[in-house]
């Protein structure tokens, strides 16, 4: 009985595991001087992850196959309007693509993919979109040594400057 019980312990730590290493969300302009009133931005995103918990490998980086592990995560990491006023009539709507995988090592266990986009917004957009979650990896740690918890990663897309 106490066998059981000890592998059920194991098995829901596993299971709660973090896996998040970090990622970033930037974007720019295709056309930087234009006088329309709707503006084409590309949008690229890169997240890394344990290996263990999205599998990258070079045949699925040669076939352009995508960043999934085929159950709950298939249409993450999404880029969601963060703005505390929202998005409502700048054009942007929630990304929902699916990254490719790009990049991994057996080494240290960690694998990335990354997805480019363009998007078209109103001229007066300024706004905050990103993607939030929880779980980073172990081995990141808040300034107080604690294991993190939540994260946002976020970027401020302002056009009218």
């Amino acid at each position: 009985m106490i066998y059981i019980l000890f592998q059920l312990s194991i098995l829901v730590i596993a299971a709660r595991a973090g896996h998040y290493k970090g990622g970033l969300i930037n974007w720019k302009p295709v056309d930087p001087y234009t006088n329309s009133s709707t503006v084409e931005v590309i949008i690229y995103q890169s997240h890394s992850w344990t290996l263990t918990r999205l599998h990258c490998d070079q045949a699925l980086i040669d076939s352009l196959g995508l960043y999934v592990d085929g159950t709950s995560f298939t249409g993450q990491p999404f880029i969601a309007c963060e703005s505390p006023a929202g998005c409502s009539g700048t054009g942007f709507n929630t990304i929902r693509q699916v990254t490719f995988c790009t990049d991994f090592s057996t080494a240290v266990q960690i694998s990335s993919g990354a997805l480019i986009k363009k998007i078209t917004l109103d001229r007066n957009t300024d706004i905050l979109v990103g993607f939030t979650g929880n779980s980073w990896a172990s081995e990141i740690k808040t300034s107080l040594n604690a294991v993190a918890d939540y994260w946002r990663v976020i970027t401020h897309i302002d056009l009218t400057q």
